[in-house]
């Protein structure tokens, strides 16, 4: 069963604030960063593409909805052809 990166980032930030250790910053970092580029993918195949949209809702899916935003980019750029 697939862990739903919501799940994820909300047991780091949880683990983050109760244990304040530094070793969590590293993956702090790998989130955000992983973050920021789907968030930015997402962007790109709206104008690649011509999708209606807005970036706000492309930085929620991003941050929230992690591997359904990848599914659905993948899918689409898929059927594209």
């Amino acid at each position: 069963m697939m862990l739903s990166w919501t799940c994820l980032y909300l047991f780091i930030w949880v683990a983050q604030y109760h244990f304040q250790d530094l070793a969590s910053y590293p993956v702090l970092l790998w989130i955000t960063l992983t973050m920021s580029l789907v968030w930015h993918l997402r962007w790109f195949i709206r104008y690649r593409f011509s999708i209606p949209g807005h970036c706000l809702l492309d930085m929620l899916a991003a941050i929230f909805c992690n591997c359904c935003s990848l599914s659905q980019m993948a899918r689409h750029v898929f059927y594209y052809r």
